[in-house]
């Protein structure tokens, strides 16, 4: 990962445009035809991030010293995610669904304006390069040492991705690019943040056509093993061979960023994103200091494109805003006043790309409504404390372990110690030492101490302990960013978010460069006193002994998944490192390899094996919605089914326990599903709506028999689910206007044909045509249009009351389900559906806009759609 000499990259690097041709070739056979899943994944992330950026990079650094071949590919890396977020973004507001052909077509057609440049410029500057002096890759000790770091992040980040199953943030994020390929328009402005994990997870749904776990979570997976080494590069600029290996692999045993690095979430992005962004403004201050003028411009607009995507993934990368703001001011240092004619253009670039999501995003009618009190109500804090900090230590020691979180705290603080030790004056140096002893002394006893001070005085306590690392004038300039990316990171998360959660992994990131550096002093001053054999046969093993330690704990909670640790922490909790806890009892834990079960009742639904709607103990309603393609959770309707989630953690078992004792005074034990030998989800029906046959015993489900046919058979876009919907076509339309703006656009009925005790199933299709103020209960009849006598009756708010009318935004089309009971005692003969809204105040009115109010179709204030046949049942055998 050295630099390359200038003179030994163009013929390096000459035969990636001509190479890329073959891969891109490569990739869209495989995708074209359907080739297996791994394989289509790969050849998915090839076409739409990992070519694009590889091209990208070589335009914009071909034959040039900076940066250096390592910093290049990782850049490129960076550009390419930043290229599909962008590219998604645009497609995505195009008129209509996202399609195979349209997204495979545009970014052949970015691949192929990048080579075409790429060629023209290689032509340009073949002829300028310098005769190669032959510098390369050299098999030596920091090699190996970083290869071993590849190795070991690989291994961490790779093994075993496509085990756990999508939870509830995986499952939402899943059903939004669900709703970006149908064509759904402000699908990426009710997601609360920003738009990235939705985009990469729809180009990778579109272009495989299954989102499989494995799909869903390598694109991730590779950002955060790019990351680990993008630290790795960060360290050894600013710190040393030993520091910036000790940092990679500080960040490769990280229990947050491997849980992160294994789902389809955004948080490896901004990881990645956001390192390289301080990465290219680094490389941006050495630029100016060689007095290359134009390469600065280049770097700080590659700086503002990642940092840009970055925030397009959360607004949580505006943290490299902290690094960035010293580097610009270290830039400005050595460009002078011309650095403000070099920041237009990455400025606008910048703005132009967050202004195209972030302008509609504030304008959309979801964002005052909730977006804005979830981020300034729920997650910052206003007068509320802030989340205690030793639940933060807690949390981060069962994600990493408690000698993980131990190692990064003595590390800090000795760091501390030295810099005050190399920066004051001997007296102040005591001073602050005692100050920052007594504050760790303070933590220990109770966080609160400091934490909860008034007039926000353990805000003032961490600045001044940071003030000498952030401000002394002999710190080195690249330790001092790590120092200030950190510090001010930490302090803010503590003093003003008011529920960190996980969140809390952005000050994880340089919180090991500040570790690596402290080791980096450590092992100076051992080389000082020893010899390099004693160095490279004793310290360098110990180093790396205790990254194994470290990284067992992760291995055993992340790859491990037979037994599920997480599931089993009573029995399995890794053995030889004690935790602080007894049992995990934290909000906010996710990210473990689990299986749910989900799978196998989604394909018992597709299969008839299971028949009819059902109520669930699931916390998060996203996972069943997203499994079970559209057979939505819904107590209104007369569930026959319950099925009850055991909660990962331990102490949630009696939770769960309460739970069954109050089904099963209604419900008999239909099914269990098995993971790894081990019950995980109980299917229970209804003793009055299913009753069990003589001799009945509950059937034992084998997760691992149902996985393949769910995967093979039930992960396309062929499905609904209540809510908003996209580009799909309205079956039978209608011209019913209910009061002055609500219109049922469509309906679709699964039978017309029911006998008494039968179900009818009907799908509503709604759109309004101005804000409604108030809420409306629907009601679908079956009635007779002379007598109005009544066959069967359901009402409820839209989407199973999720989507009460007056949620609903103009211009959005809205699918909505009712299961209708005919009753036993209905008498035979020929019905009508019939559709109204009504509430507390009376019916709405309808219009037949074909015709004329109340007429041809509408009777008492409602509407009727179909005729319905209600017949004997068949008499008994």
């Amino acid at each position: 990962m050295r630099p390359t000499a200038r003179s030994a990259l163009p013929d390096a690097v000459y035969w990636l445009p001509a190479s890329a041709l073959l891969l891109l070739l490569a990739a869209d056979l495989a995708l074209i035809a359907q080739s297996p899943i791994w394989l289509d994944a790969w050849a998915a992330l090839l076409v739409t991030a990992l070519l694009p950026g590889q091209l990208l990079a070589h335009l914009l650094w071909r034959g040039q010293t900076l940066p250096g071949l390592g910093a290049r590919l990782l850049l490129g890396v960076g550009l390419g995610y930043a290229l599909l977020i962008v590219t998604l973004l645009g497609i995505s507001y195009l008129p209509g669904g996202t399609g195979f052909a349209q997204t495979l077509l545009t970014f052949n057609l970015l691949i192929g304006g990048l080579e075409v440049a790429g060629f023209w410029r290689s032509a340009q500057r073949r002829a300028r390069a310098a005769p190669s002096t032959g510098a390369g890759w050299r098999w030596d000790g920091p090699s190996l040492a970083l290869l071993a770091l590849a190795a070991g992040a690989a291994y961490l980040r790779f093994t075993h991705i496509g085990y756990s199953e999508l939870h509830g943030d995986e499952a939402l994020v899943a059903l939004r690019a669900w709703d970006v390929i149908e064509g759904w328009e402000r699908s990426l402005f009710v997601h609360k943040k920003g738009p990235g994990e939705i985009l990469i997870g729809a180009a990778m749904y579109v272009l495989t056509g299954r989102l499989t776990e494995f799909t869903a979570h390598l694109p991730f997976a590779l950002a955060s093993w790019c990351g680990v080494l993008a630290i790795y590069l960060l360290g050894q600029r600013w710190i040393g061979m030993a520091g910036a290996w000790w940092a990679g692999a500080m960040v490769m045993v990280d229990g947050y960023l491997m849980a992160f690095g294994r789902m389809l979430q955004y948080q490896s992005i901004i990881f990645l994103l956001v390192t390289l962004t301080v990465l290219a403004l680094d490389l941006a201050v050495e630029q100016a200091r060689r007095a290359q003028n134009k390469r600065v411009t280049v770097m700080l607009t590659v700086a503002a494109f990642l940092l840009a995507a970055g925030l397009l993934a959360h607004y949580e990368a505006a943290v490299a805003v902290i690094p960035g703001l010293w580097l610009l001011v270290r830039l400005a240092r050595a460009a002078g006043w011309g650095l403000l004619r070099r920041l237009i253009l990455p400025v606008s670039l910048g703005t132009l790309l967050l202004g195209a999501f972030y302008v509609p995003f504030v304008l959309d009618p979801e964002f005052f409504r909730d977006t804005y009190y979830y981020i300034f109500g729920h997650r910052l804090a206003g007068r509320t404390l802030p989340e205690g900090l030793a639940t933060i230590i807690g949390r981060s020691s069962l994600y990493g372990g408690t000698y993980y979180v131990g190692g990064l705290i003595v590390t800090t603080a000795a760091g501390l110690v030295i810099a005050y030790a190399r920066l004051l004056p001997r007296w102040a140096a005591a001073v602050w030492t005692l100050a920052l002893a007594g504050g760790l002394a303070l933590l220990c006893i109770d966080a609160r101490l400091i934490t909860a001070a008034p007039y926000r005085l353990g805000l003032l306590a961490f600045v001044l302990i940071f003030a000498p690392v952030w401000f002394a004038p002999k710190m080195e300039p690249g330790i001092r960013t790590a120092w200030l990316w950190f510090g001010v990171a930490f302090t803010g998360v503590i003093s003003f978010v008011m529920k960190p959660g996980t969140h809390v992994y952005i000050f994880f990131i340089p919180w090991a460069l500040v570790s690596g550096w402290t080791v980096q002093q450590g092992w100076n001053a051992l080389a000082r006193r020893t010899s390099p054999r004693v160095m490279r046969y004793a310290v360098a093993p110990l180093l790396a002994l205790a990254v194994i330690v470290l990284g067992n704990y992760v291995r055993c909670l992340f790859v491990v998944n037979d037994p599920e640790v997480l599931f089993t922490w009573d029995e399995n909790h890794p053995p030889g490192y004690w935790a602080p806890f007894d049992s995990p009892n934290f909000e906010s834990i996710f990210g473990f390899p689990l299986r749910n079960g989900w799978k196998t009742v989604g394909a018992l639904y597709a299969l008839g094996e299971l028949d009819g709607r059902f109520d669930t103990n699931d916390r998060f309603s996203s996972v069943p919605a997203w499994y079970l393609r559209g057979q939505a959770a819904c107590s209104r309707d007369n569930p026959t089914y319950t099925i009850l989630v055991p909660y990962p953690l331990p102490v949630d078992r009696a939770i769960v326990a309460q739970q069954r004792g109050q089904v099963t005074d209604d419900h008999y034990l239909w099914g269990t599903v098995m993971v790894n030998e081990r019950p995980h989800l109980e299917i229970y029906a209804r003793r009055d709506r299913l009753p069990p046959p003589p001799g009945f015993t509950p059937r034992v489900l084998d997760e691992a028999d149902y996985a393949s046919y769910f995967n093979q058979n039930l992960l396309g876009t062929d499905f609904l689910h209540n809510g908003p919907l996209g580009d799909q076509p309205i079956p039978n339309p209608t011209p019913y206007r209910f009061g002055d703006s609500i219109r049922l656009l469509g309906y679709q009925v699964d039978t017309q044909q029911v006998t008494p005790g039968g179900e009818l199933t009907v799908d509503l299709y709604w759109r309004t045509d101005a804000p409604i103020a108030d809420d409306y209960f629907v009601t679908a009849q079956v009635i007779d249009p002379v007598t109005n006598g009544k066959a069967g009756q359901r009402d409820g708010e839209p989407g199973c009351n999720a989507y009460p009318t007056s949620s609903w935004v103009v211009g959005d089309r809205l699918f909505d389900r009712y299961v209708v009971p005919i009753a036993e005692e209905a008498a035979p003969g020929d019905y009508m559906l019939y559709i109204a809204l009504y509430n507390d105040a009376g019916t709405l009115p309808v219009t037949n806009t074909a015709t004329d109010p109340m007429s041809d179709g509408s009777v008492s204030g409602g509407a009727l759609l179909l005729p319905i046949k209600v017949t004997a049942p068949a008499p008994a055998m």
